[in-house]
């Protein structure tokens, strides 16, 4: 059965930050209790994606599709919306490679939501980079790991394990129903952050926001003059 809840974008102020936490994301939730540990799908051999691995992508009503290259055997998505989903069949990063999404519009802020929609838990284990102003989104109902060596240098940046229906994402507001998924797969996934990771936001209006029933974070979190 389907989980859902209304979920606000709202922050708590916080100075750059090295910690480990074990928390419930009751804010995203609506205060569900902690569900009970369940094996992360048992990591394959991460691929980045290409053009080839998009199954489908949707953008606001006056912008078009991205444009997706592989410069030298990494990933760059010109966004041309102010708003865009591009659905996966796998997002992952591998540890020597990197994933760049530019802003290709003339507005100041934008946001992509990328969705992984195999059946396999999202490995971010190189770089990850974007415009000033583009608010990276990262989902995945199988769940989410950030690896030792992975640096991250976004406008805003968005994990979750829970889903955000596309036509909220579109209209571009602050206010999401998240869901857990027709199998409830991602209210039992985690995002798990190795210690090593780098993780910066530097621009948008985001921050840097975790949504999951279980979040384990070892890394380097700096937001600046934003929120994480």
């Amino acid at each position: 059965m389907a989980l859902d809840r209304m979920f606000t974008m709202t922050h708590v102020a916080s100075p750059v930050r090295r910690r480990r936490l074990l928390l419930i994301v009751t804010s995203a939730l609506g205060g569900i209790a902690a569900s009970p540990a369940v094996a992360q799908t048992v990591p394959v051999p991460p691929v980045l994606p290409t053009r080839a691995t998009v199954d489908s992508v949707q953008t606001n009503l006056l912008g078009s599709d991205p444009r997706i290259t592989s410069p030298n055997g990494n990933l760059n998505v010109e966004l041309r919306a102010n708003n865009t989903v591009i659905n996966w069949k796998g997002f992952n990063i591998p540890r020597d490679q990197a994933a760049n999404f530019e802003n290709g519009t003339a507005s100041s802020n934008i946001a992509v939501l990328n969705r992984d929609i195999s059946s396999n838990t999202s490995q971010l284990l190189g770089k990850l980079t974007s415009s000033p102003g583009v608010a990276v989104w990262v989902m995945n109902a199988n769940g989410i790991v950030v690896g030792p060596r992975a640096n991250f240098t976004t406008g805003s940046l968005v994990l979750s394990t829970l889903d955000v229906t596309d036509t909220d994402f579109l209209d571009g507001g602050s206010n999401y129903r998240l869901s857990s998924g027709m199998n409830g797969a991602g209210s039992m996934s985690a995002i798990t952050v190795a210690s090593g990771a780098q993780m910066t936001v530097e621009g948008g209006n985001r921050g840097l926001i975790m949504i999951a029933p279980r979040i384990e974070a070892d890394g380097v979190f700096q937001a600046k003059g934003q929120d994480v």
